[in-house]
């Protein structure tokens, strides 16, 4: 089965009325544009979700895959132990996907994990998506130090192994876009380029940006924007940039890009 497409999300957890207690209402837009593709979602019926976050087990030179049969978070850090979500791992995909990236000369695989437990980098996007009735298995992928091209060979050989498998596979990239905005509150020039190859699907763009020395500055989500990008390596797609705003002191973005049909042409890295 082809790839179904992928969604783009930021993850404050604010954004949860049982966190913002009404700060919320500072993100409507942001959250209005969640809520809109965790519903595309659930209508596309996907079995597994790919879900990359940029701080799952983050490593100089290995992507790293979660580990065991699944995982379970909650938002107690944030003042909302009540916020409480599980989620079962697609194992044999987590494997597959492994193999392929080895054998692409990735070093990719489980070793170094700790205790199942989904950080709210990832259990932000999930209770939108659970809310949504997207309920089926993920995997959850780490990125790491390596280039963009090495983060975009890790997300086409997972979507390889998913159409080797027969999954209809959604990919979720989790990521903000800045964590500090200049002082005259205006848009950093990395983040306009971001957004802009976000909403014309010249993923191309998004290679020629490397994350920044300062871990603060723009560039959280980046490298998940990446592997998304080799995820949809050679297919065509309906991009649709639903949301982007700054209200809070950091940039969001809410993406959509539904796969239309292959595009040979839309091959950003080679192999």
């Amino acid at each position: 089965m082809p790839m179904l497409g992928a969604i783009l999300v930021p993850h404050p957890p604010a954004l949860l009325p049982e966190v913002g207690r009404g700060r919320e209402r500072a993100l409507s837009d942001t959250e209005s544009a969640i809520r809109a593709v965790a519903a595309q979602a659930a209508r596309w019926e996907p079995d597994v979700l790919m879900v990359v976050s940029p701080h799952t087990g983050l490593y100089e030179d290995y992507f790293h895959l979660s580990s065991g049969g699944g995982a379970a978070g909650d938002l107690s850090d944030f003042g909302a132990p009540q916020v409480r979500l599980q989620t079962g791992y697609d194992t044999q995909l987590r494997e597959v996907i492994a193999s392929r990236a080895q054998r692409a000369g990735l070093k990719t695989g489980v070793f170094g994990s700790r205790a199942g437990w989904l950080d709210h980098r990832v259990t932000v996007p999930l209770y939108f998506l659970h809310k949504a009735g997207v309920t089926c298995p993920i995997v959850r992928i780490g990125v790491s130090g390596c280039g963009p091209a090495a983060h975009y060979r890790l997300g086409k050989c997972a979507a390889e192994a998913a159409e080797a498998l027969g999954r209809r596979a959604l990919l979720v990239a989790s990521g903000n876009l800045a964590r500090r905005r200049e002082e005259d509150g205006s848009t950093p020039e990395r983040e306009e380029r971001i957004t802009a190859a976000l909403a014309s699907g010249e993923f191309v763009e998004l290679l020629m940006e490397t994350p920044p020395e300062d871990r603060q500055a723009a560039g959280c989500g980046l490298r998940a924007f990446q592997i998304m990008a080799g995820a949809l390596d050679g297919r065509s797609v309906a991009p649709r940039l639903l949301s982007h705003e700054a209200p809070c002191g950091a940039g969001y973005a809410v993406a959509l890009f539904r796969v239309t049909g292959r595009e040979e042409s839309r091959r950003f890295v080679r192999a």
